[in-house]
């Protein structure tokens, strides 16, 4: 639930008709077609933006246009098609691992990332990186860098069925295998079926394997885990039950609670409007002042290094229930407008 503005729409539109009178053309108006046209659009478009203000006009921006269409992964080529050869992909190579919050840990590379929150109890691991290459040369060493302990994961919450996501699973598995693994039904069906990638090539990432104590929920889900708490709710639209969560973490000694987007974005039109709806209703009771991602931006980016740069700093990620409220009303108007238009 992030995004940029690049130019607001009425610099979008000087810009298009100058491109057009010079011959340029291109992305100035690609850019002006992406503006939301429509009476009822625009009427929530404005009441967006008189939610930001200043601080949050860059972001509202970008929520309230035209989405992009989704590519569609999961299918193989039609029959007698073949991929083109995919040269090998190189390792990836891993961030610096974070302790971003008191009890909060990142590690990944520039693609996807695993959150580990670490409670009185044991931990908990949101998403597992890709491959088991990943796990072994990122992610258990960066645990371990910090302190943390592997044998000490007692819950996997995957936030829905791709591999950058449940790659890491069998390796864990095969590692510590008395961890639960907690995913939406739905998507624990998806993620035994075959996966090709955007070019039709199988998916490399390994199948997570199944054990019985194992969660495959419906609708809702709640975990605890010492003095953490998690709701689970399904989703669907990246996936078929992609995983959006609320849960509390611990910075300065203060709690917090954070809203985790589940993967893709809320203005994708594989997203129904009562489902956005939802998860931000649930945010707002949490009374949300952190906003997390298995993946990274630019601008999450030099979060992460200012974190590491500055531990004691006032920390970037924390925006607080005021200003994170206001952004949910923008999701949340913005995705009625898209749903207008």
């Amino acid at each position: 639930m992030t995004g940029h503005a690049r130019t607001s729409p009425g610099r979008a539109l000087l810009l298009c008709a100058a491109a057009l009178a010079t011959g340029a053309g291109g992305s100035a108006c690609r850019a002006q077609d992406q503006a939301l046209a429509s009476p009822e659009a625009r009427r929530h478009v404005e009441a967006a933006r008189a939610i930001a203000g200043s601080d949050l006009a860059a972001e509202m921006e970008m929520l309230c246009r035209k989405p992009r269409p989704s590519r569609v992964l999961g299918q193989p080529l039609p029959e007698g098609q073949r991929p083109p050869p995919r040269p090998p992909a190189p390792p990836e190579v891993g961030f610096e691992p974070t302790r971003v919050f008191d009890n909060l840990y990142y590690f990944g590379s520039p693609k996807v990332g695993a959150t580990v929150v670490a409670t009185s109890e044991g931990l908990v691991l949101i998403d597992t990186l890709t491959l088991s290459e990943d796990v072994e040369r990122i992610l258990l060493p960066g645990m371990r860098k910090m302190g943390l302990d592997p044998a000490q994961i007692k819950m996997v919450v995957l936030t829905h069925a791709h591999g950058d996501h449940h790659g890491g699973v069998r390796y864990l598995r095969d590692s510590f295998p008395g961890f639960q693994v907690v995913m939406s039904a739905r998507d624990w069906e998806y993620s035994e079926k075959p996966y090709f990638m955007a070019d039709g090539s199988p998916d490399p990432a390994p199948k997570p394997p199944r054990a019985p104590q194992d969660v495959a929920y419906t609708g809702s889900h709640e975990l605890a885990l010492g003095e953490m708490r998690m709701k689970i709710l399904e989703t669907p639209g990246h996936t078929p039950g992609t995983s959006s969560l609320v849960y509390t973490i611990v910075h300065q000694g203060q709690p917090h609670a954070v809203m985790h987007w589940g993967g893709g974005t809320p203005m994708g039109t594989e997203y129904e409007l009562a489902t956005v709806e939802r998860f931000i209703a649930e945010a707002r009771a949490a009374n949300v002042s952190v906003r997390w991602s298995s993946h990274t931006d630019e601008r999450s980016r030099e979060k992460l290094a200012q974190v590491r740069a500055n531990p004691s700093a006032p920390n970037p990620f924390i925006e607080g229930s005021g200003k994170l409220g206001r952004y949910l009303s923008i999701v949340e108007a913005c995705k009625r407008a898209v749903t207008a238009q």
